[in-house]
C-alpha cells in the first residue's frame, strides 16, 4: 500500500486528490526532494541510489512539480532559495564522493591481495631447491656421532643449499613484484584494477558513469559558487569605492562652502569698515558744521555789542 502510494505521489504530486488552485505550491511539500527540483539528486535511483548499500532517495521525484518550481518566484537560479537547495546539494555531493573514496581504499587492499596470490603460484625450481636442502638436513640428524665429520660436511652443504634457496626465492619475489601488474583505483568511481582492459571496461559502467555525474555536478555548482563570491567581492569593492567618492566631493564640498563663508565673512568687514567710516566722517562733518555755526554765533554777538568796531 505504502509503495503504490509512493509511486502515485512521483507520478502525479503528494496533492493529487486537491483542486488544481491548489497544486500549484504542491512542489513546496516536505515529501517533494529538493535536488531533483534544483536539477540533480546523487540519489535517484537513475544515479547512486541503491548502489553500494547506498540508499535510494525516499523524496518524490516529479517531472510537473520540477517545472512547477522553474515558474515559481523561488525558482530563479539565482535566487535564495535556490542557492539554499545548492549549499545542500554540495553537501550531500561531497558525502557521495567521500563513500567512493572509502570503497576506492578498501578495493585497491582487496584488488592487491588478490594480485599477490596470483605471482606467489606454484614454482617448482623453488620447490626442488628447498626439498633438496632438507634432505642434507635429514641425512645429517640421521649419522650417529661416530660419523661426525661427515655429518659436519652434510650440515655445511645443507646451510649453503639453504642459503642459495633462500637468495633464489628473493630474486624471484623481487621480479615478480617488478613485472606484475600494479592494482590501481579509478579516481571517478574508486572501482580497483590491474590492467588496460580491466580500466578500459569498467568505463562503461553504471556506476563510473554515475559517479563521472556527480563529480560534474560537484565542479559546476563549485564554479557557479566561486562566481558569486567573485560578484559579491567586486560589487562591494563597488559599494566601497563609491562611498569614498561621495565623502571625497562632500569633504570638497564642505571645503567650499567654507571658503565661501570667510569670503563672505570678509566682506562683511569692508561693508561694516566702510558704513563704519562713512558714519564717522559724517560725525566730523556735522562738528564741523556745529563748530563754524558756533564762531559766527560768536561773532555776530560781538558784533552787536560792539567790541570788535
Amino acid at each position: 500500500m505504502n509503495k503504490a502510494k509512493a509511486m502515485l505521489d512521483a507520478l502525479m504530486g503528494p496533492n493529487r486528490d486537491n483542486a488544481a488552485t491548489d497544486r500549484r505550491d504542491e512542489w513546496k511539500d516536505a515529501k517533494v526532494c529538493k535536488r531533483f527540483l534544483i536539477g540533480f539528486c546523487p540519489y535517484d535511483k537513475s544515479v547512486l541510489g541503491g548502489r553500494r548499500s547506498m540508499e535510494v532517495c525516499s523524496g518524490i521525484h516529479n517531472e510537473m512539480l520540477r517545472e512547477a518550481f522553474k515558474d515559481h518566484e523561488d525558482g530563479d537560479p539565482n535566487g535564495r532559495f535556490v542557492r539554499q537547495c545548492e549549499e545542500k546539494l554540495i553537501k550531500d555531493l561531497s558525502e557521495a564522493i567521500s563513500k567512493k573514496d572509502a570503497y576506492a581504499k578498501e578495493q585497491l587492499a582487496i584488488k592487491g591481495a588478490e594480485l599477490k596470490i596470483r605471482r606467489s603460484g606454484p614454482n617448482k625450481e623453488i620447490g626442488r631447491m628447498k626439498r633438496e636442502a632438507m634432505e642434507l638436513k635429514e641425512k645429517a640428524d640421521a649419522l650417529e656421532d661416530a660419523d661426525a665429520t661427515q655429518k659436519e660436511q652434510l650440515l655445511k652443504q645443507h646451510e649453503l643449499a639453504l642459503k642459495e634457496y633462500e637468495d633464489y626465492v628473493k630474486e624471484v619475489e623481487k621480479k615478480e613484484e617488478e613485472n606484475a601488474p600494479k592494482a590501481s583505483s579509478c579516481k571517478v568511481c574508486g572501482t580497483a584494477y590491474a590492467t588496460d582492459d580491466e580500466y578500459k571496461a569498467h568505463l562503461e559502467r553504471k556506476m563510473h558513469v554515475a559517479y563521472a555525474a556527480v563529480h560534474a555536478k560537484a565542479d559546476e555548482l563549485k564554479a557557479k559558487e566561486e562566481e558569486r563570491e567573485k560578484s559579491a567581492a567586486t560589487e562591494t569593492e563597488e559599494k566601497k569605492s563609491d562611498r569614498e567618492k561621495k565623502s571625497s566631493r562632500k569633504k570638497d564640498g564642505s571645503a567650499d562652502d567654507d571658503d565661501k563663508k570667510v569670503k563672505a565673512q570678509n566682506e562683511a568687514e569692508v561693508v561694516a569698515n566702510g558704513r563704519k567710516g562713512e558714519t564717522v566722517a559724517r560725525a566730523k562733518a556735522v562738528e564741523e558744521v556745529a563748530a563754524e555755526a558756533v564762531v559766527e554765533d560768536v561773532i555776530e554777538t560781538e558784533v552787536g555789542d560792539g567790541k570788535l568796531m
